[in-house]
Order: structure tokens, then sequence, then C-alpha cells
């Protein structure tokens, strides 16, 4: 006999400063109130199967990154692909080999501080355009051997900054990128490597930066939930 189970939804969690897939053995994870183990891939998609019901409450705790609450309606997934990428950012005070803490204090709750970086790695638009299946591809003048994909970006000033990830490259200097662009940029503006955090109840917050940043007047900015 054979048993099949129906797929609910599937996770993929990201390191919000270096992108890399995570799947720590000690990550908890509730649905709709109850704790639920999820099937772990070698690639690391988690996959959460047979619940009842298609919208769901999610959150996801960790010992290295901060808590996350998402709501998710299996009905407007893709059948075929039913993947929600989380961002996950770290947990301030929390050692990692990649990156240094900066604090800072003049944010309120719920924003993300992020710190836009052109010393550690500046490109500039070229091309935006709807790449045909919801997805929005980018083209980037500027040169890198660095490796882009999982990356945040920023471009525009105060409160024309946007920030996106690039979540695939296309061609040489082409790029998938996981949101579309709000406001008006042109060609030639600065697209930035861009650090980021999550502000506590006080407004203050820790930024995860590369080992020997160094700035005397950070230019930390303030986004909404809704622009992050």
């Amino acid at each position: 006999m054979v048993i099949k189970r129906t797929v609910s939804f599937v996770l993929l969690l990201q390191d919000d400063f270096s992108g890399a897939v995570q799947s720590d053995p000690g990550q908890r994870f509730c649905v709709n109130g109850r704790t639920v183990c999820p099937m772990k891939k070698p690639e690391g998609y988690l996959v959460f199967f047979g619940l009842s019901g298609t919208e769901y409450e999610v959150s996801i705790s960790s010992a290295k990154y901060l808590d996350t609450l998402l709501h998710i309606d299996s009905g407007k997934l893709d059948p075929k692909y039913p993947v929600v990428t989380v961002r996950l950012f770290r947990k301030p005070g929390v050692w990692f080999p990649d990156s240094e803490w900066l604090d800072g204090c003049k944010g309120k709750p719920g924003q993300m501080a992020v710190l836009p970086s052109p010393e550690t790695l500046s490109l500039s638009l070229r091309t935006m355009e709807d790449a045909g299946d919801g997805s929005v591809k980018v083209g980037l003048m500027g040169y890198s051997t660095r490796d882009l994909v999982g990356l945040r970006f920023s471009v525009g000033q105060k409160a024309d900054c946007e920030t996106f990830i690039i979540t695939r490259k296309l061609d040489e200097g082409q790029y998938l990128i996981d949101r579309p662009l709000l406001k008006k940029h042109k060609s030639g503006d600065q697209v930035v490597r861009t650090f980021a955090a999550m502000c506590g109840e006080n407004g203050g917050f820790s930024i995860p930066v590369e080992p020997g940043y160094n700035s005397k007047d950070p230019a930390f900015q303030f986004l909404k939930a809704e622009a992050m």
C-alpha cells in the first residue's frame, strides 16, 4: 500500500546577512499554535505535510536568530513549487565568524534599520523590467568577483531608499530580485551592499556588518514593515 502525503507548504530559510540557507537542528516551528516537525531536505528545504486548512500562522525560533512570525496562505502558492523564502535576522550578541556588531538607537519598534555600505560593494542601476512571470529583472553596471545572489542591496537616498534581495543571476550583469522597486530610480543610480536589523521595543538595534567595517557617522535609515 502506498501512502501519499499532501504538501501544505515548504520553507526555505536564509540568513539575512549572508544569504546562506539555514537548517539548524535546534530550530522550532509552530503552526497555528502547535509544534510541528517538518521534513528536512538536503538542499535546505523544510517540507510541512498534511496540515488542516489553507491559512497558517507560522512561528520560527532558534538560538542564533530572532523569532519570526509569518502568515502563509497555501492557496496563493504555486502548487508545483509551494516554497516560501524567509529571511532570518541574526540575534544580537551571538557570534558569527563573518560579521561584527554595530549598535544604534534611533529607530521605532518594528522598523527595519538599514545601513547602505558603498565602501563594501557598490554597483549602479542600468535597467529594470518585468521578467514576465511576476518577478523583476534588473541590469547592474559594475564588476565584482563576489557571488551577489542572496545578498541585500539598496538603491535611492533617504525617503527614496528601497532594499531588495538578488535571488538569481541570469546573464552577466542581469539578475532577478525579490520585489518590484516602487520608487522612481534612474539609470546610473548607485546600488550598494546593505546591512539590516530589526529594531527592538525601545528602538535600539544591532546590525551585523562585515569585519573591519569602520564609519564615524553610520548613515542608518529606517524602513516600515511593508518596505522590507
